[in-house]
């Protein structure tokens, strides 16, 4: 458990770190960009390669529904934001 949080911490904090860069150099727009390219990353290719390599399993629509939707809602608020800067 100790190695997955630490993996996790590892591979989240260049982006914390530059997000926290872009917003004190002022350029907010940059910050933005990187959340939602990082997130669209992450939910086209990395998903779809577990998905993929995972086999057939099986999925319960409800939750994957709730989440997928919620995902969409943020992401757009995220663009919403950064094209009215």
């Amino acid at each position: 458990m100790a190695a997955v949080t630490l993996l996790a911490l590892g591979n989240g904090a260049p982006d914390i770190f530059a997000s926290v860069v872009a917003v004190r150099g002022g350029h907010p727009r940059t910050n933005f960009g990187a959340i939602l390219s990082a997130g669209a990353f992450v939910s086209a290719f990395v998903v779809g390669a577990v998905a993929i390599l995972a086999g057939p399993f099986l999925l319960t629509p409800g939750p994957f529904v709730r989440d997928v939707f919620f995902s969409l809602i943020s992401a757009s608020v995220l663009f919403y934001v950064y094209l009215s800067a």
